[in-house]
């Protein structure tokens, strides 16, 4: 018997998807068009930001097929990224920028996991 895949899941694996194909157009953009990021900007080289954007492609790929398949190491991965961006919002949003869009959608994901029929799919212990 196959199980189901929760509909807030569902919404997690769509959203990563999408992040996942706009992810290669901008690596894609970027090795067509390497004057784009200026060096002064972010004092990396273009290749390198080509290649940590493709990293991040790939671990979403490979988030999005393990949260669709029910794996259980893709919903700790997930818990991990989204912890990360949480993280890396807050900070941006007191020194840099005020964005709060994106600590929402990171509190968004973490809530998303830990409702009990998420977690049931992935077999983990559900607290009554």
């Amino acid at each position: 018997m196959k199980k189901e895949i929760p509909i807030e899941l569902w919404l997690v694996i769509f959203l990563l998807s999408l992040f996942v194909i706009s992810e290669i157009i901008i690596a894609r953009y970027l090795f067509l068009h390497p004057e784009i990021i200026p060096p002064s900007m972010y004092n990396l080289s273009n290749q390198f930001t080509m290649f940590v954007i493709l990293l991040l492609a790939i671990i979403g790929a490979a988030l999005v097929f393990g949260l669709y398949k029910g794996f259980l190491w893709a919903w700790y991965g997930m818990l991990i990224y989204s912890v990360i961006l949480l993280i890396n919002s807050v900070i941006a949003f007191l020194i840099y920028y005020p964005d709060i869009f994106t600590i929402f959608i990171a509190v968004g994901l973490i809530y998303i996991l830990y409702r009990p029929n998420v977690k049931k799919y992935f077999k983990l212990s559900v607290k009554k």
